[in-house]
């Protein structure tokens, strides 16, 4: 899929998933960067309760406008947020993968587990699936391989 404008993505509200009835979500895609200069400078891929850069309530990969993948958890307006080491590939695709129960949220990258999130998880509020990428001057361009989501675990 590539952009069109400076912000583009999708945000999927039919499928309206929550962990307040104890569910356990998955989320899963592949993903790869653009090597142009039309690489988005701000991502979010995952599960969040609307289009935005910063959904209100939310699970999902970013990138906190930098070049690593980072991690968040968000419920209204506070978050946690971690840095994973792990640089936005534009020559190979990466598997994102988030595992999230009411208690905790896995975030895999390639199969290894590389951020747990114990902490302003939304547990109330239905989220749906987001694809967001924006970029302030040229249209972004990104590529998704497929989007898995489900409400039980599935194995690596």
């Amino acid at each position: 899929v590539a952009g069109g404008g400076s912000a583009v993505g999708i945000y999927t509200e039919v499928l309206q998933y929550s962990l307040a009835t104890s569910n356990t979500l998955t989320y899963e895609t592949r993903f790869i960067g653009d090597t142009s200069i039309y690489n988005p400078t701000d991502v979010c891929i995952g599960f969040g309760d609307s289009f935005a850069p910063t959904p209100s309530n939310a699970i999902y990969f970013g990138n906190a406008g930098t070049g690593n993948w980072h991690t968040k958890t968000i419920v209204g307006t506070v978050q946690t947020d971690t840095d994973t080491g792990v640089v936005i590939s534009m020559t190979a695709y990466q598997k994102l993968k988030i595992v999230a129960t009411s208690t905790s949220v896995l975030f895999y990258i390639d199969d290894v587990l590389k951020a747990t999130h114990t902490t302003d998880i939304p547990t109330t509020a239905p989220m749906g699936l987001v694809q967001y990428f924006y970029r302030a001057v040229q249209n972004p361009t990104y590529y998704l391989d497929y989007i898995l989501a489900t409400n039980t675990v599935r194995n690596n």
